[in-house]
């Protein structure tokens, strides 16, 4: 197995690579379907299609997995007013974490399911984040503690956490993980392999942070509600306070685009869905609905042939639930209803890649997760 070092790679250097590679960028319209074997339709000189992944609570409170081979419905229950959080392994395989109606943590996806037999706090969902040998899933347990399973994993962190919220977790550029969340004394923390802080930033009640790893340096940013009501990004070069104001009991998601940028997505004071950061403020007059919040991912194709179609380095995509209770994403690409009716206070989770053809004898492209570098897996 390699180690983290082995398989992390500068934006800088990745950047370069490809640069020298790319003849072409276009984007494409959408075509549902993936497997851990697929080539994703890149052919040289030929021109490519693809659906993002997004897990979601739909209305009969199931699980409901789109644009991947087992695209679908699932059999699963979810708890009510919980969420999913979904990854893709450096193999390929798509690794959704939700809590199931029984209570307990289960990851589903490519591998199959499991039920880790650990209890979850009522009204909280989990964070998955890739890592160097599989996946780290944090999550508040039923015992009010911050628990981080999977991949070398700790366990019971045996720090509090405020009920009725959902910790944030994010692998950074050595390969170590960092956890946000909302302490039970209403502070944000981190938690990680630099050990523990208090951010001594209060956040609003019933929210939860989302975090992003950003830089070479193990840095990272950190969105939250602030108990002012007020969008806060704290961290590497991040603003504070931003002076937007965010609908009661919602929470932001943050991203690193593949240009080293990030862009918050949150629902705004007048319900509607917002992005700060690269680009600047946008209204996007999209209405959410009460209690939700935004899931936003960076998404880049691109293939290293002698003509390569792909996204741009600031592509991105938003998934939410509509103030009429229905799944709808937006971004990069054009808008779109989905068709699927989602569950009251619940959100989805839409899965942050990058994907290449790697050189013209290897006929399928490594699919990976992105933060501000590709994961290298040559």
């Amino acid at each position: 197995m390699k180690n983290s070092k082995d398989i992390l790679i500068s934006t800088f250097k990745s950047i370069a690579i490809l640069s020298g590679l790319i003849s072409s960028i276009a984007s494409s319209q959408a075509s549902p379907g993936f497997s851990a074997s697929d080539n994703l339709g890149f052919q040289p000189g030929g021109t490519t299609s693809y659906t993002v992944p997004i897990a979601t609570q739909i209305n009969t409170t199931n699980l409901a997995i789109l644009a991947a081979a087992n695209a679908g419905v699932q059999d699963l229950g979810v708890m009510p007013r919980t969420s999913p959080s979904a990854t893709i392994l450096k193999n390929g395989a798509l690794v959704i974490a939700f809590q199931a109606n029984n209570g307990n943590l289960y990851t589903t996806g490519t591998q199959g399911v499991k039920n880790w037999g650990a209890g979850m706090m009522e009204g909280t969902s989990p964070s998955i984040t890739l890592t160097a040998n599989g996946y780290q899933i944090a999550f508040q347990a039923n015992t009010g503690n911050l628990f981080i399973v999977g991949d070398s994993g700790p366990g019971d962190t045996r720090l509090g956490m405020r009920r009725g919220t959902s910790p944030s977790i994010t692998t950074l550029y050595n390969g170590t993980t960092v956890t946000a969340f909302q302490a039970n004394t209403g502070n944000l923390l981190t938690y990680g392999a630099s050990g523990v802080r208090d951010w001594n930033a209060g956040m609003m009640v019933d929210t939860s942070p989302s975090i992003t790893a950003v830089g070479r340096l193990n840095q990272f940013q950190i969105a939250f509600q602030a108990n002012t009501g007020d969008l806060f990004i704290v961290g590497d070069g991040a603003p504070g306070s931003t002076g937007l104001g965010m609908m009661h009991g919602t929470s932001p998601s943050i991203t690193t685009l593949v240009n080293g940028q990030t862009i918050t997505a949150f629902q705004a004071n007048t319900g509607n869905l917002y992005t700060t950061g690269y680009g600047g403020v946008r209204n996007w007059q999209l209405g959410m609905k009460e209690g939700t919040s935004p899931s936003i991912s960076t998404i880049m194709i691109a293939g290293t042939t002698s003509s390569i179609i792909g996204f741009p380095w600031d592509a991105y995509q938003i998934a939410f639930q509509t103030n009429v209770g229905n799944l709808y994403t937006t971004g990069s690409f054009s808008n779109g209803g989905m068709d699927h009716g989602m569950a009251p206070n619940s959100s989805p989770a839409i899965v942050p890649m990058v994907a290449w053809v790697v050189p013209q004898e290897r006929s399928r492209p490594v699919i990976i997760n992105v933060g501000p570098f590709p994961v290298w897996s040559w």
